[in-house]
């Protein structure tokens, strides 16, 4: 029995790993649908925006099979942007039942980005510790669009230093690079916020 368990368990990773590996669909041309279909919702445009600015869920293959639907063309006009759909309860479920491998960053760029599409309460405090200085960065800007600043994610994206660690406990270094990225996007999405009042 231990030996049968133990090939059906090598069975399951060579199986996830070949779904992690496949071919990913084009990222790009499915943000853009998933965007189409957000427009006008806040909360739904700064989930789509965090997770297709985090980059990783929409390349994998595996992810974009069970959990994006993109329309038929006959629920669309012929002039319209191609639209797309992401089942948030569904890829949020599979996540807290291990069903959805991932890093401890990939998960917590998608608990927030769920919690802010379909309501789904989150722990903060470990959703955001640990976050390197552009995912932060990511999830600031979506938390700005949706309470209504939607330029937020026009702030550019810094290259962190190949100096700055991303240890459990912040460096100053890693806080400077955080509060520099939090910087950009505020004087972004706020133009005539005074942050020198503030310090």
């Amino acid at each position: 029995m231990a030996e049968r368990a133990a090939i059906d368990a090598a069975g399951r990773r060579d199986l996830d790993t070949m779904a992690r590996t496949a071919r990913p669909p084009r990222h790009d041309e499915l943000a853009s649908a998933l965007r189409a279909q957000a427009d006008g919702l806040y909360c739904t445009e700064a989930a789509v925006e965090l997770l297709a600015g985090h980059r990783a869920w929409l390349a994998r293959s595996d992810f974009v099979t069970r959990f994006v639907e993109v329309l038929d063309e006959d629920e669309q006009d012929e002039d319209e942007q191609e639209m797309a759909v992401l089942d948030w309860s569904g890829a949020l479920d599979a996540l807290e039942h291990g069903k959805l491998a991932c890093s401890s960053s990939e998960g917590q760029v998608l608990r927030l980005a769920g919690s802010l599409a379909c309501g789904v309460p989150v722990d903060l405090q470990h959703a955001l510790c640990g976050l390197d200085a552009t995912n932060a960065g990511l999830v600031a800007a979506a938390v700005l669009h949706a309470a209504g600043y939607p330029s937020a994610r026009n702030a550019p994206t810094p290259t962190p230093s190949p100096s700055t660690p991303s240890p459990s406990v912040a460096s100053p270094s890693r806080v400077a690079d955080v509060h520099d990225r939090l910087e950009v996007t505020l004087r972004v999405a706020v133009p005539d916020l005074d942050l020198a009042e503030r310090r």
